[in-house]
């Protein structure tokens, strides 16, 4: 109930100045569960583990319709039904069901996420809203096959293949997985 009510009062602000401020406020009192929220766009849910800090458990559980609004906006006003669409660096597939809604089951998305336990959210929440006509693949998308280390960023969702960020990061702020 606390959480429902929490939500409700990040939704309603009437500002747009102050709203981030709220959020990062209310994301501090929320009870941290795995919670089922409906997404702004067709009907369907995103499967969301609340213990999880960041995305999960700020704009995707407050405002999903502000996240990446100007990639949200583009994918709704030129993806079209029939279309095929990929997305890389899927991470649970907000975008992903959108571009599922927009090309409907006569289409075809592709979603890449690499990281392992986005990626079993990634499958959850594609199950979850039956899209069969969405594939999810665990690997990143490179300029070559191979296999690789993904940096993973823990106090964050920054995560990288090879060296890019390895160097800017402290040995205790940073996880390793072997990725395709």
């Amino acid at each position: 109930m606390k959480n429902k009510l929490l939500r409700y009062l990040c939704r309603s602000y009437p500002f747009r100045k102050g709203r981030y401020r709220l959020m990062m406020f209310c994301e501090g009192l929320l009870d941290r569960r795995r919670e089922v929220v409906q997404v702004p766009f067709g009907g369907y849910q995103l499967s969301l583990d609340l213990r999880q800090k960041g995305l999960q458990s700020s704009f995707y559980y407050f405002l999903p319709e502000y996240y990446e609004s100007e990639t949200q906006r583009y994918i709704l006003q030129f993806v079209k039904p029939g279309m095929i669409a990929m997305d890389a660096g899927a991470h649970l597939g907000l975008f992903t069901i959108l571009l599922a809604h927009r090309v409907g089951p006569q289409g075809e998305v592709y979603s890449f996420e690499p990281e392992l336990k986005n990626f079993l959210g990634l499958k959850r929440n594609v199950e979850l809203n039956n899209l069969t006509w969405v594939y999810p693949f665990q690997m990143a998308l490179s300029n070559r096959v191979c296999e690789d280390i993904l940096v993973i960023n823990v106090s964050d969702s920054t995560h990288a293949l090879g060296s890019a960020i390895r160097n800017q990061l402290r040995p205790s702020d940073i996880s390793r997985q072997t990725v395709k």
